[in-house]
């Protein structure tokens, strides 16, 4: 298990548990406080190593405008969450439990947004918002040794997807029929990991493009890139292929990197498993008075039901609201005004 793995949640380094029964058959999370305790212990602080990174670079970063920004991001990837290697990696009975979980949690997430007007960036994998599995070009051949199985079989067979668990479309309008204005952004093709070692560059290409092309027939606008894993990789594909943005693994200020692309901090990963409502409120005040930006990003399958999704969400979002200098955007938002006075 990688250690402090904060896309895939075993926040505390080197402690692993497993459920004994039950049919998925995951990694079982230490409660909150005890795992805040845990790292007391080792660091001599409550907060998780990327609260106290996130929290220092939005006060040691020069303030980017006149009022402080957040920017909520959304990883939306149903049961193509499987792209992982080695003891972390995902098994199909949880993919297709993320699946489920995250298809409950998104109307809850949209109603939140719609009722304290929130645009949030949601970088969905492409397949996910097809109509049917036929409607893509043939993807290159991809065996990846560490995975067992050619990687699009259960596109092409829909293996997974019985109860819409590799595409949800009519999630997909539901994001972009929204009043509040979220942004489409793109997640890949199919959640493959550009970085891995057995990514071919044929294969690379082809998430970026073909997913690019799905996801501007719905919105011509695309034009942010989230990595699988925040492992950003292939990027001068991803510049011809148009994309303008991406997040990185880094607490760095926002800047352009060597092919012209704007590359977005990294942000505080949201998990009630990781983080607290007050820890997070606590930044977005801070937000507000550096005039920083703030960068927040998730998956929704961390969060059980929609319940435990609204109880963590709403106090970040009133704190969005009525704290004074505070404002929400989406990643392309804020790009397009740097663009403009760059």
């Amino acid at each position: 298990m990688v250690e402090d793995d904060h896309e895939y949640g075993n926040p505390v380094p080197g402690a692993v548990f497993r459920r004994g029964s039950g049919k998925m058959g995951r990694v079982m999370r230490l409660p909150l406080l005890a795992r805040r305790l845990a790292r007391f212990a080792r660091s001599g602080s409550s907060a998780s190593r990327e609260y106290r990174e996130c929290r220092r670079s939005i006060e040691s970063a020069e303030a980017l405008e006149a009022t402080g920004t957040v920017c909520l991001s959304v990883d939306f990837e149903l049961a193509w969450s499987r792209a992982r290697r080695g003891e972390g990696s995902t098994s199909r009975e949880e993919s297709l439990e993320r699946a489920r979980r995250a298809r409950e949690a998104l109307p809850a997430l949209l109603a939140l947004c719609e009722a304290y007007r929130i645009p949030a960036t949601f970088a969905v994998v492409a397949h996910v918002a097809l109509d049917r599995c036929d409607l893509h070009r043939p993807p290159p051949p991809f065996r990846p040794g560490w995975f067992g199985e050619d990687w699009f079989a259960a596109c092409a067979q829909e293996e997974l997807a019985p109860g819409g668990d590799i595409r949800a479309p009519d999630l997909v309008r539901q994001i972009l029929t929204s009043p509040v204005g979220h942004e489409l952004a793109s997640h890949g093709f199919s959640h493959v990991d550009l970085s891995d070692e057995a990514t071919t560059p044929e294969v690379a290409r082809f998430e970026i493009e073909e997913s690019a092309r799905i996801l501007r027939g719905l919105d011509p606008r695309v034009s942010t890139f989230i990595f699988p894993k925040n492992r950003p990789a292939h990027l001068e594909a991803l510049a011809r292929a148009g994309f303008v943005a991406y997040r990185t693994r880094e607490q760095a200020p926002l800047s352009r990197d060597p092919h012209g692309l704007w590359r977005f901090p990294l942000g505080l990963w949201l998990s009630p498993e990781a983080v607290s409502p007050a820890e997070v409120v606590s930044l977005v005040e801070l937000a507000g008075r550096r005039r920083g930006l703030l960068g927040l990003w998730c998956h929704l399958y961390e969060f059980e039901d929609p319940s435990r999704l609204r109880a963590f969400f709403e106090p970040v979002f009133e704190a969005v609201r009525s704290t004074s200098g505070v404002k929400a955007d989406t990643m392309r938002t804020v790009v397009e005004r740097h663009v403009e006075r760059a």
